[in-house]
């Protein structure tokens, strides 16, 4: 606008300038003569005035044949009224000043061309066009123009054509939509244009969706291929999970065997390619937009080739490294080469001992086996077998396969050396110590139990002449008693007789029930507790009060700790926190084998079980079982 205000006032200078301009526009005749009505001469050249009349008289539509310039120097007088010279300068300003829309085709932004910017769609599908190559390291807008109408695509998502996310939607697309769409690109510092062509079609066939415009993929027979589905990431939110539809000329894919896909992948995987996996496949997406529903497709042709080409050899075993191998063993060493599907070329394969050939360096003592199998399945291979019958010292050595054809060259080096033991040996010695770590662990954690799985699994007789009656005498306090004293009292003649003698066969000697009537108290204490086994002392409350008055006890510790003539078992039956008021004799065998605690939750069943912790204990410090149970047994 401001150029055009500009070049204004320069033509109407100039008009004042000039001593005389005749011309007719649009067959008016118009005289013009300056402001001031003098006759001022200016000298201007004809051709710079014809110029700036033209495109002025341009702007009013006048034809090249109506317009007629005479420049007089000395007519002093203006042959044009100045009046209507003054209302078409005006028109012109107020033409100037309205708003103008340039084309957007013809800003001045670096044009990038089409290039790959191409998609084939068919019609009533959903597609979205993105704007090519944008650089997201800089701040940009986008802005999307229809090359045909030069119009602005704007960003109403009620339109069936719209912009969105910078990207071009068309929901649904339509055979008229075809053409190029351009995509301005502006920086702060620069502008790029891209154009996009869009191609709408037909399917070709009635019964699916196939375009005429397709994408190509192409595989060798005898292997496995994955098919991608192309240009659809713009169509699937970040949240939402991919899932494809494949079909086959036509046909919906079976996901198998034969071809495997799954949801989230965009990938159609073909397993172990044949000639008649070729044909035309059409991946089909539906997405929601607005709460409506489309689909998109795309066409891919996948073509079979033959054979694949051939390859360099592989070698497949040996991998480099060491054997080990004693003298004098028989051993075969065997080299294979893989080399394709193909008809085989020319491949070769030898070994080779300090770049030497084999049957040159033993003198031909080793026996060199060659063989070859080409299976259309499986492929070519190549084997060279060295047959070794009695491996010598001289073998000793490092053996290197070698292959090649025209295609590659591959070596594998293997190297001999003598059985060395000391693995063998520290693994050896790895695996004992490991093993006698978890026996003395377990014999830690379940020594008891070991033991009396194995004298119930292998029982042994008592010996008869060690001139023993008993297995164990019973010591507890008969004077007085705790508050617990009908409980002690039901232990020692109910359930210590029903576990050791009814359950285990154990024969016990119980004060007050198994001494005889007038016999003479000390000597019959003397007597019985050298014929026992066992020595039970039963822990109260009032015990450690009645020790130095019981006779039986001091004849029992004194026996046990001096001549260590039998084994003294504690069983504490009421808790002790302090064992400072007991003797020294009895702390000393507390202090060497501990007690056996009697819990509380024990008075409250009614029978007592033979496999409890607590009878375990007591069984485990007694004697091996002399007999078979004395009563019925009952196990709970």
């Amino acid at each position: 606008m401001e150029g055009a205000l500009i070049f204004s006032a320069v033509l109407f200078q100039h008009f004042l300038s000039l001593q005389s301009v005749v011309w007719r526009c649009r067959s008016y005749n118009i005289m013009l003569k300056s402001n001031s009505g003098s006759s001022h001469v200016v000298e201007q050249p004809a051709d710079v005035v014809g110029k700036k009349l033209r495109k002025f008289c341009s702007a009013f539509s006048c034809r090249k044949s109506e317009l007629k310039l005479k420049v007089s120097a000395g007519d002093q007088h203006l042959k044009m009224n100045a009046s209507v010279f003054v209302t078409l300068f005006g028109l012109f300003a107020l033409v100037s000043t309205l708003p103008q829309q340039s084309s957007p085709t013809k800003e001045s932004c670096l044009e990038m061309g089409v290039g790959f910017n191409r998609y084939f769609v068919l019609e009533r599908e959903g597609v979205i066009l993105p704007c090519p190559e944008l650089n997201t390291e800089q701040n940009y807008s986008v802005t999307w123009y229809n090359n045909k109408t030069s119009e602005v695509i704007i960003t109403d998502e009620e339109r069936r054509i719209h912009v969105e996310n910078n990207s071009l939607w068309f929901l649904p697309v339509l055979l008229k939509d075809t053409g190029y769409y351009i995509c301005v690109v502006r920086y702060p510092t620069s502008c790029e244009k891209y154009a996009v062509l869009l191609t709408v079609t037909n399917s070709t066939s009635p019964s699916c969706n196939q375009n005429r415009f397709f994408y190509g993929s192409s595989s060798y027979v005898r292997t496995s291929k994955k098919i991608s589905c192309p240009d659809i990431d713009d169509y699937v939110t970040p949240n939402e999970e991919l899932e494809l539809h494949w079909y086959k000329n036509c046909e919906p894919v079976t996901n198998g065997r034969k071809y495997i896909y799954h949801k989230g992948d965009h990938q159609l995987t073909v397993i172990n390619v044949e000639p008649s996996d070729a044909g035309i496949y059409v991946c089909e997406l539906w997405f929601v937009h607005n709460g409506l529903q489309y689909r998109t497709t795309k066409t891919i042709d996948f073509d079979v080739k033959g054979c694949k080409a051939s390859v360099g050899p592989t070698i497949l075993h040996p991998k480099n490294g060491t054997i080990e191998i004693k003298p004098g063993s028989k051993f075969n060493l065997s080299c294979t080469v893989y080399t394709g599907y193909c008809e085989p070329s020319t491949t070769l394969i030898y070994w080779t001992v300090q770049d030497r050939f084999i049957e040159d360096y033993f003198s031909n003592h080793l026996q060199v086996e060659y063989s070859q199998r080409n299976d259309r399945k499986q492929g070519n291979y190549y084997e060279s077998k060295i047959i070794f019958p009695n491996f010598k010292e001289e073998y000793y050595e490092s053996f290197t396969c070698v292959t090649q054809n025209g295609l590659g060259y591959q070596t594998a080096t293997v190297k001999f050396r003598k059985t060395d033991f000391t693995k063998e040996i520290v693994a050896a010695f790895g695996v004992f110590t490991c093993v006698l770590f978890i026996c003395i662990c377990t014999y830690k954690f379940f020594k008891i139990d070991i033991v009396l799985w194995y004298r119930d699994t292998f029982p042994v007789k008592c010996s008869e002449n060690d001139g023993k009656s008993y297995d164990a005498y019973i010591i507890y306090p008969q004077s007085s008693c705790s508050s617990y004293c009908t409980n002690i009292l039901a232990f020692i003649m109910d359930a210590l007789p029903q576990v050791l003698e009814c359950q285990c066969g154990y024969k016990l000697f119980i004060p007050g029930r198994d001494d005889l009537p007038g016999e003479d108290y000390f000597e019959q204490v003397k007597t019985n507790i050298k014929d026992s086994r066992r020595l039970i002392i039963l822990m109260t409350k009032s015990f450690d009060k009645q020790l130095s008055t019981m006779f039986e006890q001091q004849v029992g510790l004194h026996d046990a700790l001096l001549f260590d003539q039998m084994e003294v078992i504690l069983i504490e039956l009421e808790y002790h926190d302090d064992y400072s008021d007991f003797p020294e004799s009895m702390r000393h065998i507390i202090q060497k084998k501990g007690t056996i605690k009697w819990k509380n939750s024990e008075w409250e069943k009614e029978t007592s079980s033979l496999n409890s912790k607590f009878w375990k204990q007591v069984r485990y410090n007694m004697p091996p079982r002399s007999s078979r149970s004395r009563c019925k047994i009952e196990y709970y």
